[in-house]
């Protein structure tokens, strides 16, 4: 039986802010491990809509080999009540390493 070992973790692997309301911001925690035995640069988070959601750091993040670091996701609910479905994209310098996308979802209510 062959065992697969991620190289980049990320926790948690979807992200789910529920039900928020408008004009409202919820902090949500994102721990990424480097699974490697070498150094890694997470080049870039990208996430979107930019609009609702921003992580930070967000560039240029230097993982030791089995170092991991926690980030800050920030949902922004905005004015307009209505279902948010977005990502994170997580790039790497690691060659032939895809990107890594994390799906985040909110619904947005009326006060």
């Amino acid at each position: 039986m062959a065992t697969i070992i991620e190289n980049l973790s990320i926790n948690p692997g979807f992200i789910n802010f529920g039900v928020i309301p408008v004009k409202t911001t919820q902090n949500v925690p994102v721990k990424i491990t480097n699974n490697t035995k070498a150094a890694m640069v997470v080049r870039s988070l990208e996430v979107n809509p930019s609009v609702n959601l921003s992580i930070n750091p967000n560039r240029n993040i230097t993982f030791k080999p089995g170092e991991s670091k926690q980030l800050t996701l920030k949902f922004d609910a905005g004015k307009d009540p209505g279902f948010i479905q977005g990502s994170i994209v997580v790039k790497t310098n690691m060659p032939n390493f895809p990107d890594k996308v994390v799906s985040v979802n909110a619904e947005v209510i009326a006060k």
